[in-house]
């Protein structure tokens, strides 16, 4: 008898750790497998805001009502709409973290981006004067729409004099067809977004203006609009040198068409996500400056660098003012227009 009931029990034990297993196998595969069940009616986003940390992203959330929240595996945060279509993400600083937070959420089939607008809005450095030519200066709270973004981290970086070239530089192809060094946005995008933005009439604090006043060059500017490009690469850098080194990248990866203004940690890899799923000629940068390249005559670089002078509070209002003005115009268009 005991031995009966020890085999029902052996025989109840292995068929419940049978049914377990199949459970969580099932489990397993429906988490590895995320967005394999295409809904029936995917979220038509209209315009996607793209953010590299929180403080690039309160100005929105403060302002535009984002209730609808998809938590994307993968991506670095949430991405946060609202019942418009306007979309927002955080997608991690520097170029790994934007690229494969894009990257996962462009695959997820939960969103229709085929007419959607997508416009970078985050921090970025500046040239108190301009270093070298074409280069073109900006200033603290200034924001700028780029028709170029290189990457300045690609081809060779030697030491200046083992090599011909004054910066010890040398660009990388840019013919392959997977070339992911430089990158011409749409021109008539660009220069809308310009246009509707040139005249307004930005912020500016008393910080701002007192970092400015350490720099000749840049006593009595005020924040502006323009229209000028932007290196973007994962090293952090100060110094006249590289200030240089960025305007000499440009010219190279461009034919000497781009006019260096910004410089930035993920745009570069934001563009290959959109250019891999189609959607680059959609795409918009805004860089707002926050920093400048080079320490005021007198600071050495050093204490410049330990110093780390930054308006990011102006820049978040001035990106927001800049970047929802276009925003919410691009809501009423298609991107067949």
């Amino acid at each position: 008898m005991r031995t009966k009931f020890l085999r029902q029990g052996m025989l109840a034990v292995c068929l419940s750790l049978c049914l377990l297993g199949t459970f969580t196998s099932g489990l397993v595969q429906a988490q590895a497998s995320p967005g394999k069940h295409k809904p029936q009616h995917p979220f038509a986003v209209k315009v996607f805001i793209i953010t590299m940390f929180s403080g690039e992203a309160t100005r929105w959330q403060d302002h535009e009502h984002f209730t609808l929240v998809f938590n994307v595996p993968g991506a670095d945060n949430p991405v946060q709409c609202n019942v418009q279509r306007l979309c927002l993400t955080i997608t991690g600083v520097d170029k790994s973290n934007a690229a494969a937070s894009m990257s996962a959420i462009l695959a997820d089939t939960r969103f229709d981006f085929q007419n959607t607008y997508f416009i970078t809005a985050g921090t970025a450095s500046t040239p108190p004067r301009s270093t070298f030519p074409r280069q073109e200066a900006g200033t603290l709270g200034f924001t700028a729409w780029a028709d170029w973004v290189v990457d300045w981290d690609q081809g060779f970086h030697q030491l200046p004099g083992q090599i011909s070239d004054p910066f010890g530089y040398i660009p990388p192809k840019t013919t392959f067809p997977d070339s992911t060094s430089v990158y011409q946005l749409n021109s008539s995008l660009v220069s809308l977004a310009y246009h509707l933005t040139a005249n307004l009439a930005l912020k500016d604090s008393p910080e701002a203006i007192a970092e400015r006043n350490k720099y000749p060059s840049q006593v009595g500017k005020k924040p502006f609009v323009a229209q000028c490009d932007t290196d973007s690469g994962d090293n952090l850098w100060k110094g006249l040198f590289f200030s240089q080194l960025a305007q000499h990248i440009m010219d190279l990866l461009t034919d000497n068409q781009g006019h260096n203004c910004t410089y930035n940690q993920e745009d570069a890899a934001t563009a290959t996500s959109l250019k891999r799923f189609g959607y680059l000629n959609h795409y918009l940068d805004l860089r707002g400056a926050s920093a400048f390249y080079t320490p005021p005559p007198g600071e050495t670089l050093e204490d410049f660098i330990t110093r780390s002078p930054r308006t990011n509070d102006l820049a978040f209002d001035n990106l927001y003012l800049v970047g929802s003005t276009v925003a919410h115009y691009l809501m009423g268009l298609s991107t067949s227009e």
